[in-house]
């Protein structure tokens, strides 16, 4: 019985303490922000996709890993969807990488 009573009052403390952390987090979700925490985490977004996009041309990747591949695997319902030739994924991709170098220059020019 005195089990039953302490496992109760730990399940109340907690559920309290729960609450009690939603309720802290909610306060702090309307807090006045600095901005600078979304620029730098723009920056950083726009330098990692530069670099992927730039990798996944320098290194052929596309070419062995879609063309090349031994197995396709196939979308249920979706069974008709092909890769785009080799020729147009290369095209896909530099444009991949201008709309990158487009979102880096014109977001941080609007500063």
């Amino acid at each position: 019985m005195v089990f039953i009573k302490n496992s109760r009052s730990l399940l109340l403390h907690l559920i309290d303490f729960v609450l009690s952390a939603i309720s802290t987090f909610r306060g702090k979700l309307f807090e006045p922000v600095s901005s600078a925490s979304l620029g730098l985490f723009r920056i950083l977004v726009e330098i990692i996709l530069l670099a992927q996009t730039s990798w996944l041309i320098s290194s052929d990747f596309v070419q062995e890993h879609i063309f090349d591949s031994k197995i396709r695997f196939k979308f249920e319902f979706f069974e008709f969807l092909e890769p785009l030739p080799p020729l147009g994924m290369k095209w896909l991709l530099l444009l991949m990488l201008l709309s990158t170098v487009c979102i880096i220059i014109f977001l941080n020019l609007k500063r």
